[in-house]
């Protein structure tokens, strides 16, 4: 049987009915598209093919990419009181989260963390503090924690669709995370830093959002996402001020969405990243994360497309594992073998 929602999941369901648009909510009216500009369409693959041989569609479309807001919408200015409000945090408690994150049925393992933070290391792994202890979204705060419900009951309801989340949604969690703080301009940055070597991968464009506070994203069990989605959040900015993303069971997502996307340099700040259940995935996703410099944990198990030994050469390949930073990998039900091991 399956488990009732939480009352606040109720609550959300009952405030955003079939016809409730988010880039309405956060982006006000649909305006008269303007003309376009250099730069001011973003490019979609639309993959009509279900099979996972998405490199071979390659009809594209394109569209203009909203406008902000000439001022914040009333959605907007209650979700940025909401964050700075002297409310204390509060247990996160979405779908059919459990008490400890070692329970198999969180809904959102990724981005969940102990509240309040642990300072002792050695301390990390013990069990959690009932009385003192629960666990939040990791930095996150109340509006975070207000949109992160509002996809989760999107995803709880069936309502999901790849329309729901755009430019607007996106743009609105990244004014949760940063409070509105600013990227540094890049001239800026390389007056201040020493003429260097040019380094590979997008290590220099990381450096203007060093600055910013680091977010964590669940599109846990989104099997609409597809190429729009992700073309929104890369468009809003996400990747400046992101630190962990949940794709888990994302079923939209493939080779091209991951490798053109997620690992082309929009998300430079990338730490921790679960492609758990994405099953359309294949050896060639996997060897795009070493494009992820900072990445420290990933999770690919569940995608049976993906072989033993695309892990094993990613991970041969990963700067973090020479540096000693990439140390969480998980690939359950991949075909492990003992050869494979060796």
């Amino acid at each position: 049987m399956r488990e009732i929602a939480p009352l606040r999941i109720l609550a959300l369901r009952a405030v955003g009915p079939p016809g409730c648009q988010p880039e309405v909510t956060f982006g006000g009216p649909p305006r008269p598209t303007n003309k376009k500009k250099d730069g001011d369409t973003i490019e979609t693959k639309n993959n009509n093919n279900t099979d996972n041989n998405d490199e071979t569609t390659n009809s594209t479309t394109s569209f203009d990419p909203p406008l902000p807001p000439d001022e914040p919408t009333m959605a907007s200015r209650l979700l940025r009181s909401l964050r700075n409000s002297s409310m204390t945090i509060q247990p996160y408690v979405a779908g059919t989260t459990r008490a400890n994150a070692s329970d198999v049925d969180i809904s959102q393992p990724w981005v969940m963390a102990i509240y309040p933070p642990r300072d002792n290391d050695d301390n990390n792994n013990s069990p959690i503090d009932e009385t003192n202890e629960f666990l939040s979204i990791e930095n996150g705060n109340h509006a975070v924690e207000c949109l992160q419900m509002f996809i989760d009951a999107l995803v709880e309801s069936g309502r999901a669709g790849d329309d729901r989340l755009g430019v607007h949604f996106f743009r609105e969690w990244v004014q949760a995370v940063t409070g509105g703080m600013e990227a540094k301009p890049e001239q800026q940055q390389q007056q201040k830093q020493r003429p260097k070597k040019k380094q590979k991968g997008n290590s220099n464009s990381s450096r203007q959002f060093d600055h910013l506070p680091l977010g964590s994203l669940s599109l846990h069990n989104l099997a609409s996402a597809s190429i729009h989605t992700f073309r929104s959040m890369e468009y809003a900015n996400v990747g400046s001020c992101l630190g962990t993303l949940d794709l888990t069971g994302t079923h939209g997502l493939t080779d091209s969405i991951l490798t053109n996307v997620i690992c082309s340099g929009s998300f430079p700040r990338l730490q921790r990243l679960s492609l758990k259940n994405s099953r359309k995935l294949t050896g060639k996703a996997v060897a795009s994360l070493v494009k992820l410099r900072d990445l420290r944990a990933f999770d690919v198990g569940g995608c049976f497309n993906i072989h033993p030994n695309d892990v094993i050469e990613m991970v041969q390949q990963h700067p973090g594992t020479r540096k000693g930073t990439l140390t969480e990998i998980y690939a359950g039900g991949l075909g492990w073998t003992d050869v494979a091991l060796e």
